[in-house]
């Protein structure tokens, strides 16, 4: 019986560390901008999340960063000096109880702006 109760409970801690494993925060230096919680184009959260951190840390030594909305489709891009920074779709406005994805795009455009803001190193 103690065999069995030891089993079920280290199946139940694997089972917690998968659904923390669907999810993946998007920082700026020390900000953080947003929680991906949502696969997309054949990417999991992390790797939505390491491709968005590569881009803005690619920029962050500047002065300038463009940010704009360009949709797609159902998705809406959030692009940054023309690059694609993240593509928000659906899936992620459901996770985050948005109407829709321009919604939620809008939103993380503006803590991405802000967290860029107070982290750029200014020349």
């Amino acid at each position: 019986m103690k065999r069995v109760t030891v089993m079920l409970l280290a199946a139940a801690s694997l089972a917690g560390t998968a659904f923390a494993g669907n999810e993946a925060s998007v920082y700026c230096g020390s900000v953080r901008c947003m929680t991906l919680h949502a696969e997309a184009h054949g990417q999991t959260a992390e790797q939505r999340a390491e491709w968005a951190m590569e881009l803005l840390n690619k920029y962050l030594g500047g002065r300038v960063a463009r940010l704009r909305i360009a949709h797609l489709g159902a998705d809406t891009q959030i692009l940054l000096n023309g690059e694609v920074l993240l593509a928000v779709t659906p899936e992620d406005a459901r996770a985050e109880k948005f109407r829709s994805a321009s919604t939620l795009a809008e939103r993380w455009k503006g803590s991405v702006a802000k967290a860029f803001a107070a982290t750029c190193a200014q020349k």
